[in-house]
């Protein structure tokens, strides 16, 4: 069986960079954007995608509910798993995010990579 592609849609080069690093340790095909028009060009790209991992703040206008939005609104990513990584959800964006059919959320700064690892797991 091919290894699965997972999308991490995250603005801070360093994190993104890491997440990446455990997840190919892990066996996945990973590919980073930092920005909606960068998710957007390397979904096109690099499909099937079988999750993304994607943060709300994103470099640009755009954030991670625009592309989620792009995302279900496409015939091949209306059931893609969403985690929602991101130190900014508020229980506002959370009914926002679940609305547009995340997942999974969790907040950065209280959830461990390996922890984080472990749910893209489950969710592939």
């Amino acid at each position: 069986m091919s290894p699965k592609n997972i999308l991490v849609v995250e603005d801070d080069k360093a994190l993104a960079e890491a997440i990446q690093i455990k997840l190919k340790k892990t066996g996945y095909n990973v590919f980073v954007a930092r920005s909606v028009p960068d998710a957007i060009d390397s979904y096109k790209n690099h499909s099937p995608i079988d999750l993304v991992w994607l943060d709300h703040y994103l470099i640009g206008r755009e954030n991670g509910l625009d592309f989620l939005e792009y995302l279900r609104n496409d015939a091949n990513g209306k059931d893609t798993p969403i985690l929602v990584v991101s130190n900014t959800i508020s229980p506002e964006l959370i009914k926002a995010y679940q609305t547009k059919g995340a997942n999974k959320f969790f907040t950065k700064s209280d959830v461990k990579l390996d922890e984080l690892i472990q749910e893209v797991q489950q969710l592939t």
